[in-house]
C-alpha cells in the first residue's frame, strides 16, 4: 500500500482502526481534531504490503464508519 488514508470529520475520541482482510488488527489512529491519518504502516512501524485492508471509525463499541482501501 501506499500514501495515507485519511480520515476527516470524525467525532471526539474516536479511532481509525485498521484490519487486514483475515481481521487481525495492524494499525491504529486516534482522532485529533476531527482528524486521522494512517501512513501505512504496521504497529511494528514497518510498511504494510501493498493490498486490501478494511477500516473502521470507531469509538468504545460504537462504529460510526467501515470500508475498504487498498
Amino acid at each position: 500500500m501506499r500514501g495515507t488514508l485519511k480520515c476527516e470529520n470524525m467525532r471526539d475520541q474516536s479511532s481509525l482502526v485498521i484490519y487486514t482482510l483475515t481481521g487481525e488488527k495492524i494499525g491504529e489512529v486516534l482522532e485529533i481534531n476531527g482528524y486521522a491519518e494512517w501512513d501505512a504502516k504496521a504497529k511494528n512501524g514497518q510498511p504494510v504490503a501493498p493490498g486490501v485492508y478494511y477500516y473502521v471509525v470507531r469509538r468504545d463499541a460504537e462504529i460510526y464508519a467501515k470500508g475498504v482501501g487498498s
